[in-house]
């Protein structure tokens, strides 16, 4: 082939270097693939020199980029790991490539579109599998996207399949050891064959996996999970046309995952309006309440335990307010506890508890775990906590305008968790609200002491003619 040979257009490109195009156009973003643009702006004509392409082919880390002879995709020519004799890629660029089947193909791209513009997007997914069987010819396709699990693990769950992996819907297999996760690392097509003798948590699905072919799948340029489809009961080999069949459909996965995530955006906005809606009303439901002039001490702290837990999502609560005579917080409100916990905290004066350090330190203090937190570590009040069933706690102070801590609002929490910063800083409003209601509630009983002495003091005073 002629050094001096220009190539004009991104299919040829891609296809001198036997990658498809979206891969072609990542390399030259993320790694300077030396294309040159016509009209000197992206989006304009491209052209590219075999020289210049060989030159750079010889210059990448292969394994970086996932690549074989002359930049085929196959991450088996320059990686050793081979994963037990499951990773055959190179077979996949080796192999004769069947025909396409292009009048097939358009007619579902012609179905996908406006499915993409009317459907919901987990629906997308899951017609997009069927599509994918149905032009593979395999008894299985589906989509792994990476997430957390409930444990905060890091997994690959399977979101959208069809066919024998439908009743595993929901499925998940390990972030850093799978095959989505070498397929994410080589950021490239990767071809397996039986590989749970490798992952060997694939056999608790008792399928024989003949082939599996894996497809990076990208969002907003980030790749997060995979397009796959397996042979099973029918002897199909993959191939080059296979991948590219894979190719173009992830293109419209990465569409319906960006709008999905865009939904959970919007649900999480709108879950998070109803909630500073909510909160705001049990703000200004208290405030009335202790604005009246007939309002209740007592009644007042536990409406305030009660906006508490509601605003933290908490499972339990209590208000204490500072006693002179004790030189400690006092429990005046609470909600949850039993005679242990309350007898253990009748009085605190020290740091040996969240609400402790809290006035020691007049600062808010969140404990996520009791278990794992120094406050609690070997105290006997850690005891106390786990007996009581709380696993984290939010402690705020109530500080008056001369400095002084006079109370304290505390949250408690089954399982160990934080509260988000829009939760505390309604807290931040309620113990601000809760210290002027504090203050001016004990100011006036100063005042009423200070008259009843008067009172006495003049009625017993001499009279004198």
């Amino acid at each position: 082939m002629a050094s001096s040979r220009v190539l004009k257009s991104w299919k040829e490109i891609s296809n001198y270097l036997q990658v498809g195009m979206r891969t072609a156009q990542r390399w030259e973003r993320d790694f300077d693939l030396p294309v040159h643009r016509i009209g000197g702006h992206r989006g304009s004509a491209v052209v590219s020199i075999v020289e210049e392409l060989d030159k750079w082919l010889q210059t990448r880390p292969a394994g970086g980029l996932g690549l074989g002879p002359r930049g085929s995709e196959t991450g088996a020519d320059s990686d050793p790991i081979d994963y037990g004799g499951t990773l055959m890629t190179d077979l996949l660029w080796k192999r004769p490539s069947r025909p396409a089947q292009l009048e097939k193909e358009i007619e579902i791209v012609r179905k996908i579109i406006p499915q993409i513009a009317n459907q919901d997007p987990a629906c997308v997914l899951n017609n997009l599998v069927v599509h994918a069987m149905e032009l593979c010819k395999v008894d299985a396709a589906g989509v792994s996207l990476a997430e957390a699990n409930d444990h905060g693990e890091a997994v690959f769950r399977w979101t959208a399949a069809a066919g024998k992996m439908k009743e595993h819907l929901g499925g998940t297999t390990p972030r850093t050891f799978s095959p989505c996760a070498v397929c994410l690392e080589r950021n490239a097509p990767q071809l397996f064959s039986f590989p749970e003798r490798s992952f060997t948590y694939l056999q608790d699905l008792d399928l024989s996996i003949t082939e599996l072919l894996l497809i990076p799948l990208f969002a907003d340029s980030e790749c997060f999970g995979t397009l796959w489809v397996f042979s099973h009961e029918t002897p199909r080999k993959f191939d080059r046309e296979d991948a590219r069949i894979l190719s173009s459909l992830a293109d419209f996965a990465g569409i319906a995952v960006r709008m999905m995530r865009l939904q959970q955006h919007k649900a999480r906005a709108d879950e998070c309006s109803v909630a500073e809606f909510q909160a705001m009303t049990r703000l200004y439901e208290i405030g009335s309440r202790c604005a009246h002039r007939g309002s209740n001490f007592d009644e007042y702290l536990d409406a305030a335990v009660v906006t508490a837990i509601g605003m933290t999502e908490a499972d339990k609560g209590n208000l204490q307010l500072f006693d002179p005579a004790l030189g400690g917080l006092t429990i005046a409100a609470q909600r949850g506890f039993d005679e242990p916990f309350l007898k253990f905290f009748a009085v605190v004066r020290d740091d040996v508890s969240a609400c402790g350090a809290a006035m020691q330190s007049a600062q808010r203090i969140v404990v996520e775990d009791v278990m794992q937190s120094d406050v609690f570590a070997g105290r006997p009040s850690l005891d106390v906590l786990l007996a009581a069933g709380v696993r984290a706690v939010q402690s705020i102070p109530l500080i008056s305008s001369s400095g002084k801590v006079v109370g304290m609002i505390s949250t408690h929490f089954r399982r160990p968790h934080r509260p988000d910063k829009r939760q505390l800083h309604f807290m931040d409003l309620l113990a601000r609200q809760a210290t002027d209601y504090v203050e001016r509630m004990q100011s006036k009983k100063v005042l009423r002491c200070g008259s009843e002495q008067f009172k006495i003091l003049f009625d017993n005073a001499p009279v004198w003619d």
